[in-house]
């Protein structure tokens, strides 16, 4: 039942193949008009449906190819000198064919067989470290290894809204497979997380969720990937975390949402995480040297007519200035009506062991019918207490399925 999105994309040519820089020198070109060549138009095959990229949203692909000369050396195709880093963009057209803004052939130095790499996006909108909104990082850049290895750094946005997908393909093919069309297919490399939160009909509590972060501790930051490998490498692990912002606020009722309706997904880098452990006394405790997930929380809380404010008092506000000043600063820049001085804050600890795999989604549901968690464990005078109970506490689970495939019920 799950699958992978494969993104089949085919070249619509007759007898001649594939790219080559616009610039190139006529000398190096098949004879176009004795091989009646075409130039290379491309079409995609998508069968998927949610967030990631599919075929009604994805508007580029982007090449980079290489083949060995007669001399046994490693050449790129493209020069750069036209296309930074010799790669090349293939822009949708409006009759739904993918096509390079001039025409590219097979050039005549490029030999029998060449090897293409090709992924989406190039550019992404660049994203703030979390402890200072001022400090911006490049969130994909290309890193040239050699002529036949290019790796693309990925630092993925922390910000739901600005949280974009990744997909590569590579093929080996020849002269004469190019005549009859090269398919590529395209594999998603990052894991997708999906925010929800619910209650129940006899909660004792109303809950308006403003904020919402789900740290990986001593995650991947960034990492650099390998078409060779087929996977990330050179990953820093200082930890990121992901953030869900809504200024105005959301009610949470008995169906599970997020509290950004249409942009509630996150990408990022896939990485193995530990459960939260807890201590005898049942107050959670940082893990060190563990790489695990918690949850903190940015909510007003009433009663359950919604007239009575229960959370936060003013001495609870003492709490989250102390343990949320730091995420001030860059909740007010991505969301800057964000009311972050008036919203209580608490955690809560994942407590199941998640190996994020490429390619799959993992959709996190928090019941909010019995609280909405802890202090912060760090605290130094109410560390890991509950915020409104001692005996209640919220639930974390945890769905997987690949994407492209259905969201499976949350079952009770």
């Amino acid at each position: 039942m799950y699958k992978y999105l494969l993104v089949r994309v085919f070249v619509l040519l007759t007898l001649v193949g594939v790219f080559s820089s616009c610039s190139q020198d006529d000398s190096d070109v098949e004879n176009l008009a004795d091989n009646h060549a075409q130039p290379i138009e491309f079409t995609l095959d998508v069968t998927s449906r949610g967030a990631e990229t599919t075929l009604s949203n994805l508007e580029s692909i982007y090449v980079y190819g290489y083949y060995t000369d007669a001399d046994g050396e490693v050449q790129q195709c493209f020069d750069e000198a036209t296309y930074e880093n010799g790669i090349v963009e293939f822009k949708k057209s409006s009759e739904g064919y993918y096509k390079p803004e001039t025409p590219i052939y097979w050039g005549k130095s490029w030999g029998e067989t060449v090897t293409f790499l090709a992924f989406n996006p190039l550019n992404a909108k660049k994203g703030n470290l979390n402890d200072n909104a001022n400090t911006e990082y490049e969130t994909i850049k290309i890193e040239k290894v050699s002529k036949q290895d290019i790796r693309v750094k990925i630092s993925p946005s922390r910000y739901a809204k600005d949280s974009f997908d990744f997909i590569t393909a590579k093929a080996t093919v020849t002269k004469n497979d190019s005549r009859l069309g090269i398919p590529l297919s395209f594999s998603h490399q990052l894991s997708q997380i999906e925010l929800k939160f619910k209650t129940s009909e006899n909660s004792d509590y109303s809950v308006d969720v403003y904020g919402a972060c789900i740290a990986l501790v001593r995650g991947c930051d960034s990492g650099s990937y390998n078409f060779t490998s087929n996977n990330f490498t050179d990953k820093s692990d200082s930890g990121i975390s992901l953030m869900w912002l809504n200024a105005e606020g959301k009610n949470i009722d008995t169906t599970p949402q997020s509290i950004n309706e249409n942009n509630g997904n996150i990408f990022f880098l896939p990485d193995s995480y530990s459960a939260y452990t807890f201590k005898k006394s049942g107050i959670f405790n940082w893990m060190q040297d563990v790489k695990y997930m918690y949850i903190s929380l940015y909510t007003k809380v009433y009663d359950s007519e919604h007239k009575k404010i229960l959370y936060p008092t003013a001495t609870d506000l003492t709490y989250t200035y102390r343990n949320a000043s730091a995420m001030k600063n860059i909740f007010n820049y991505y969301e800057p009506d964000l009311p972050v001085t008036e919203l209580g804050c608490s955690y809560l600890p994942i407590c199941t062991n998640i190996d994020f795999k490429p390619g799959y989604k993992y959709v996190i549901t928090v019941d909010l019918t019995d609280g909405i968690g802890y202090i912060n464990p760090a605290d130094k005078e109410k560390p890991g207490e509950s915020v409104l109970n001692p005996s209640l506490s919220a639930k974390v689970q945890v769905t997987e399925y690949k994407i492209g495939d259905d969201i499976p019920e949350v079952s009770e």
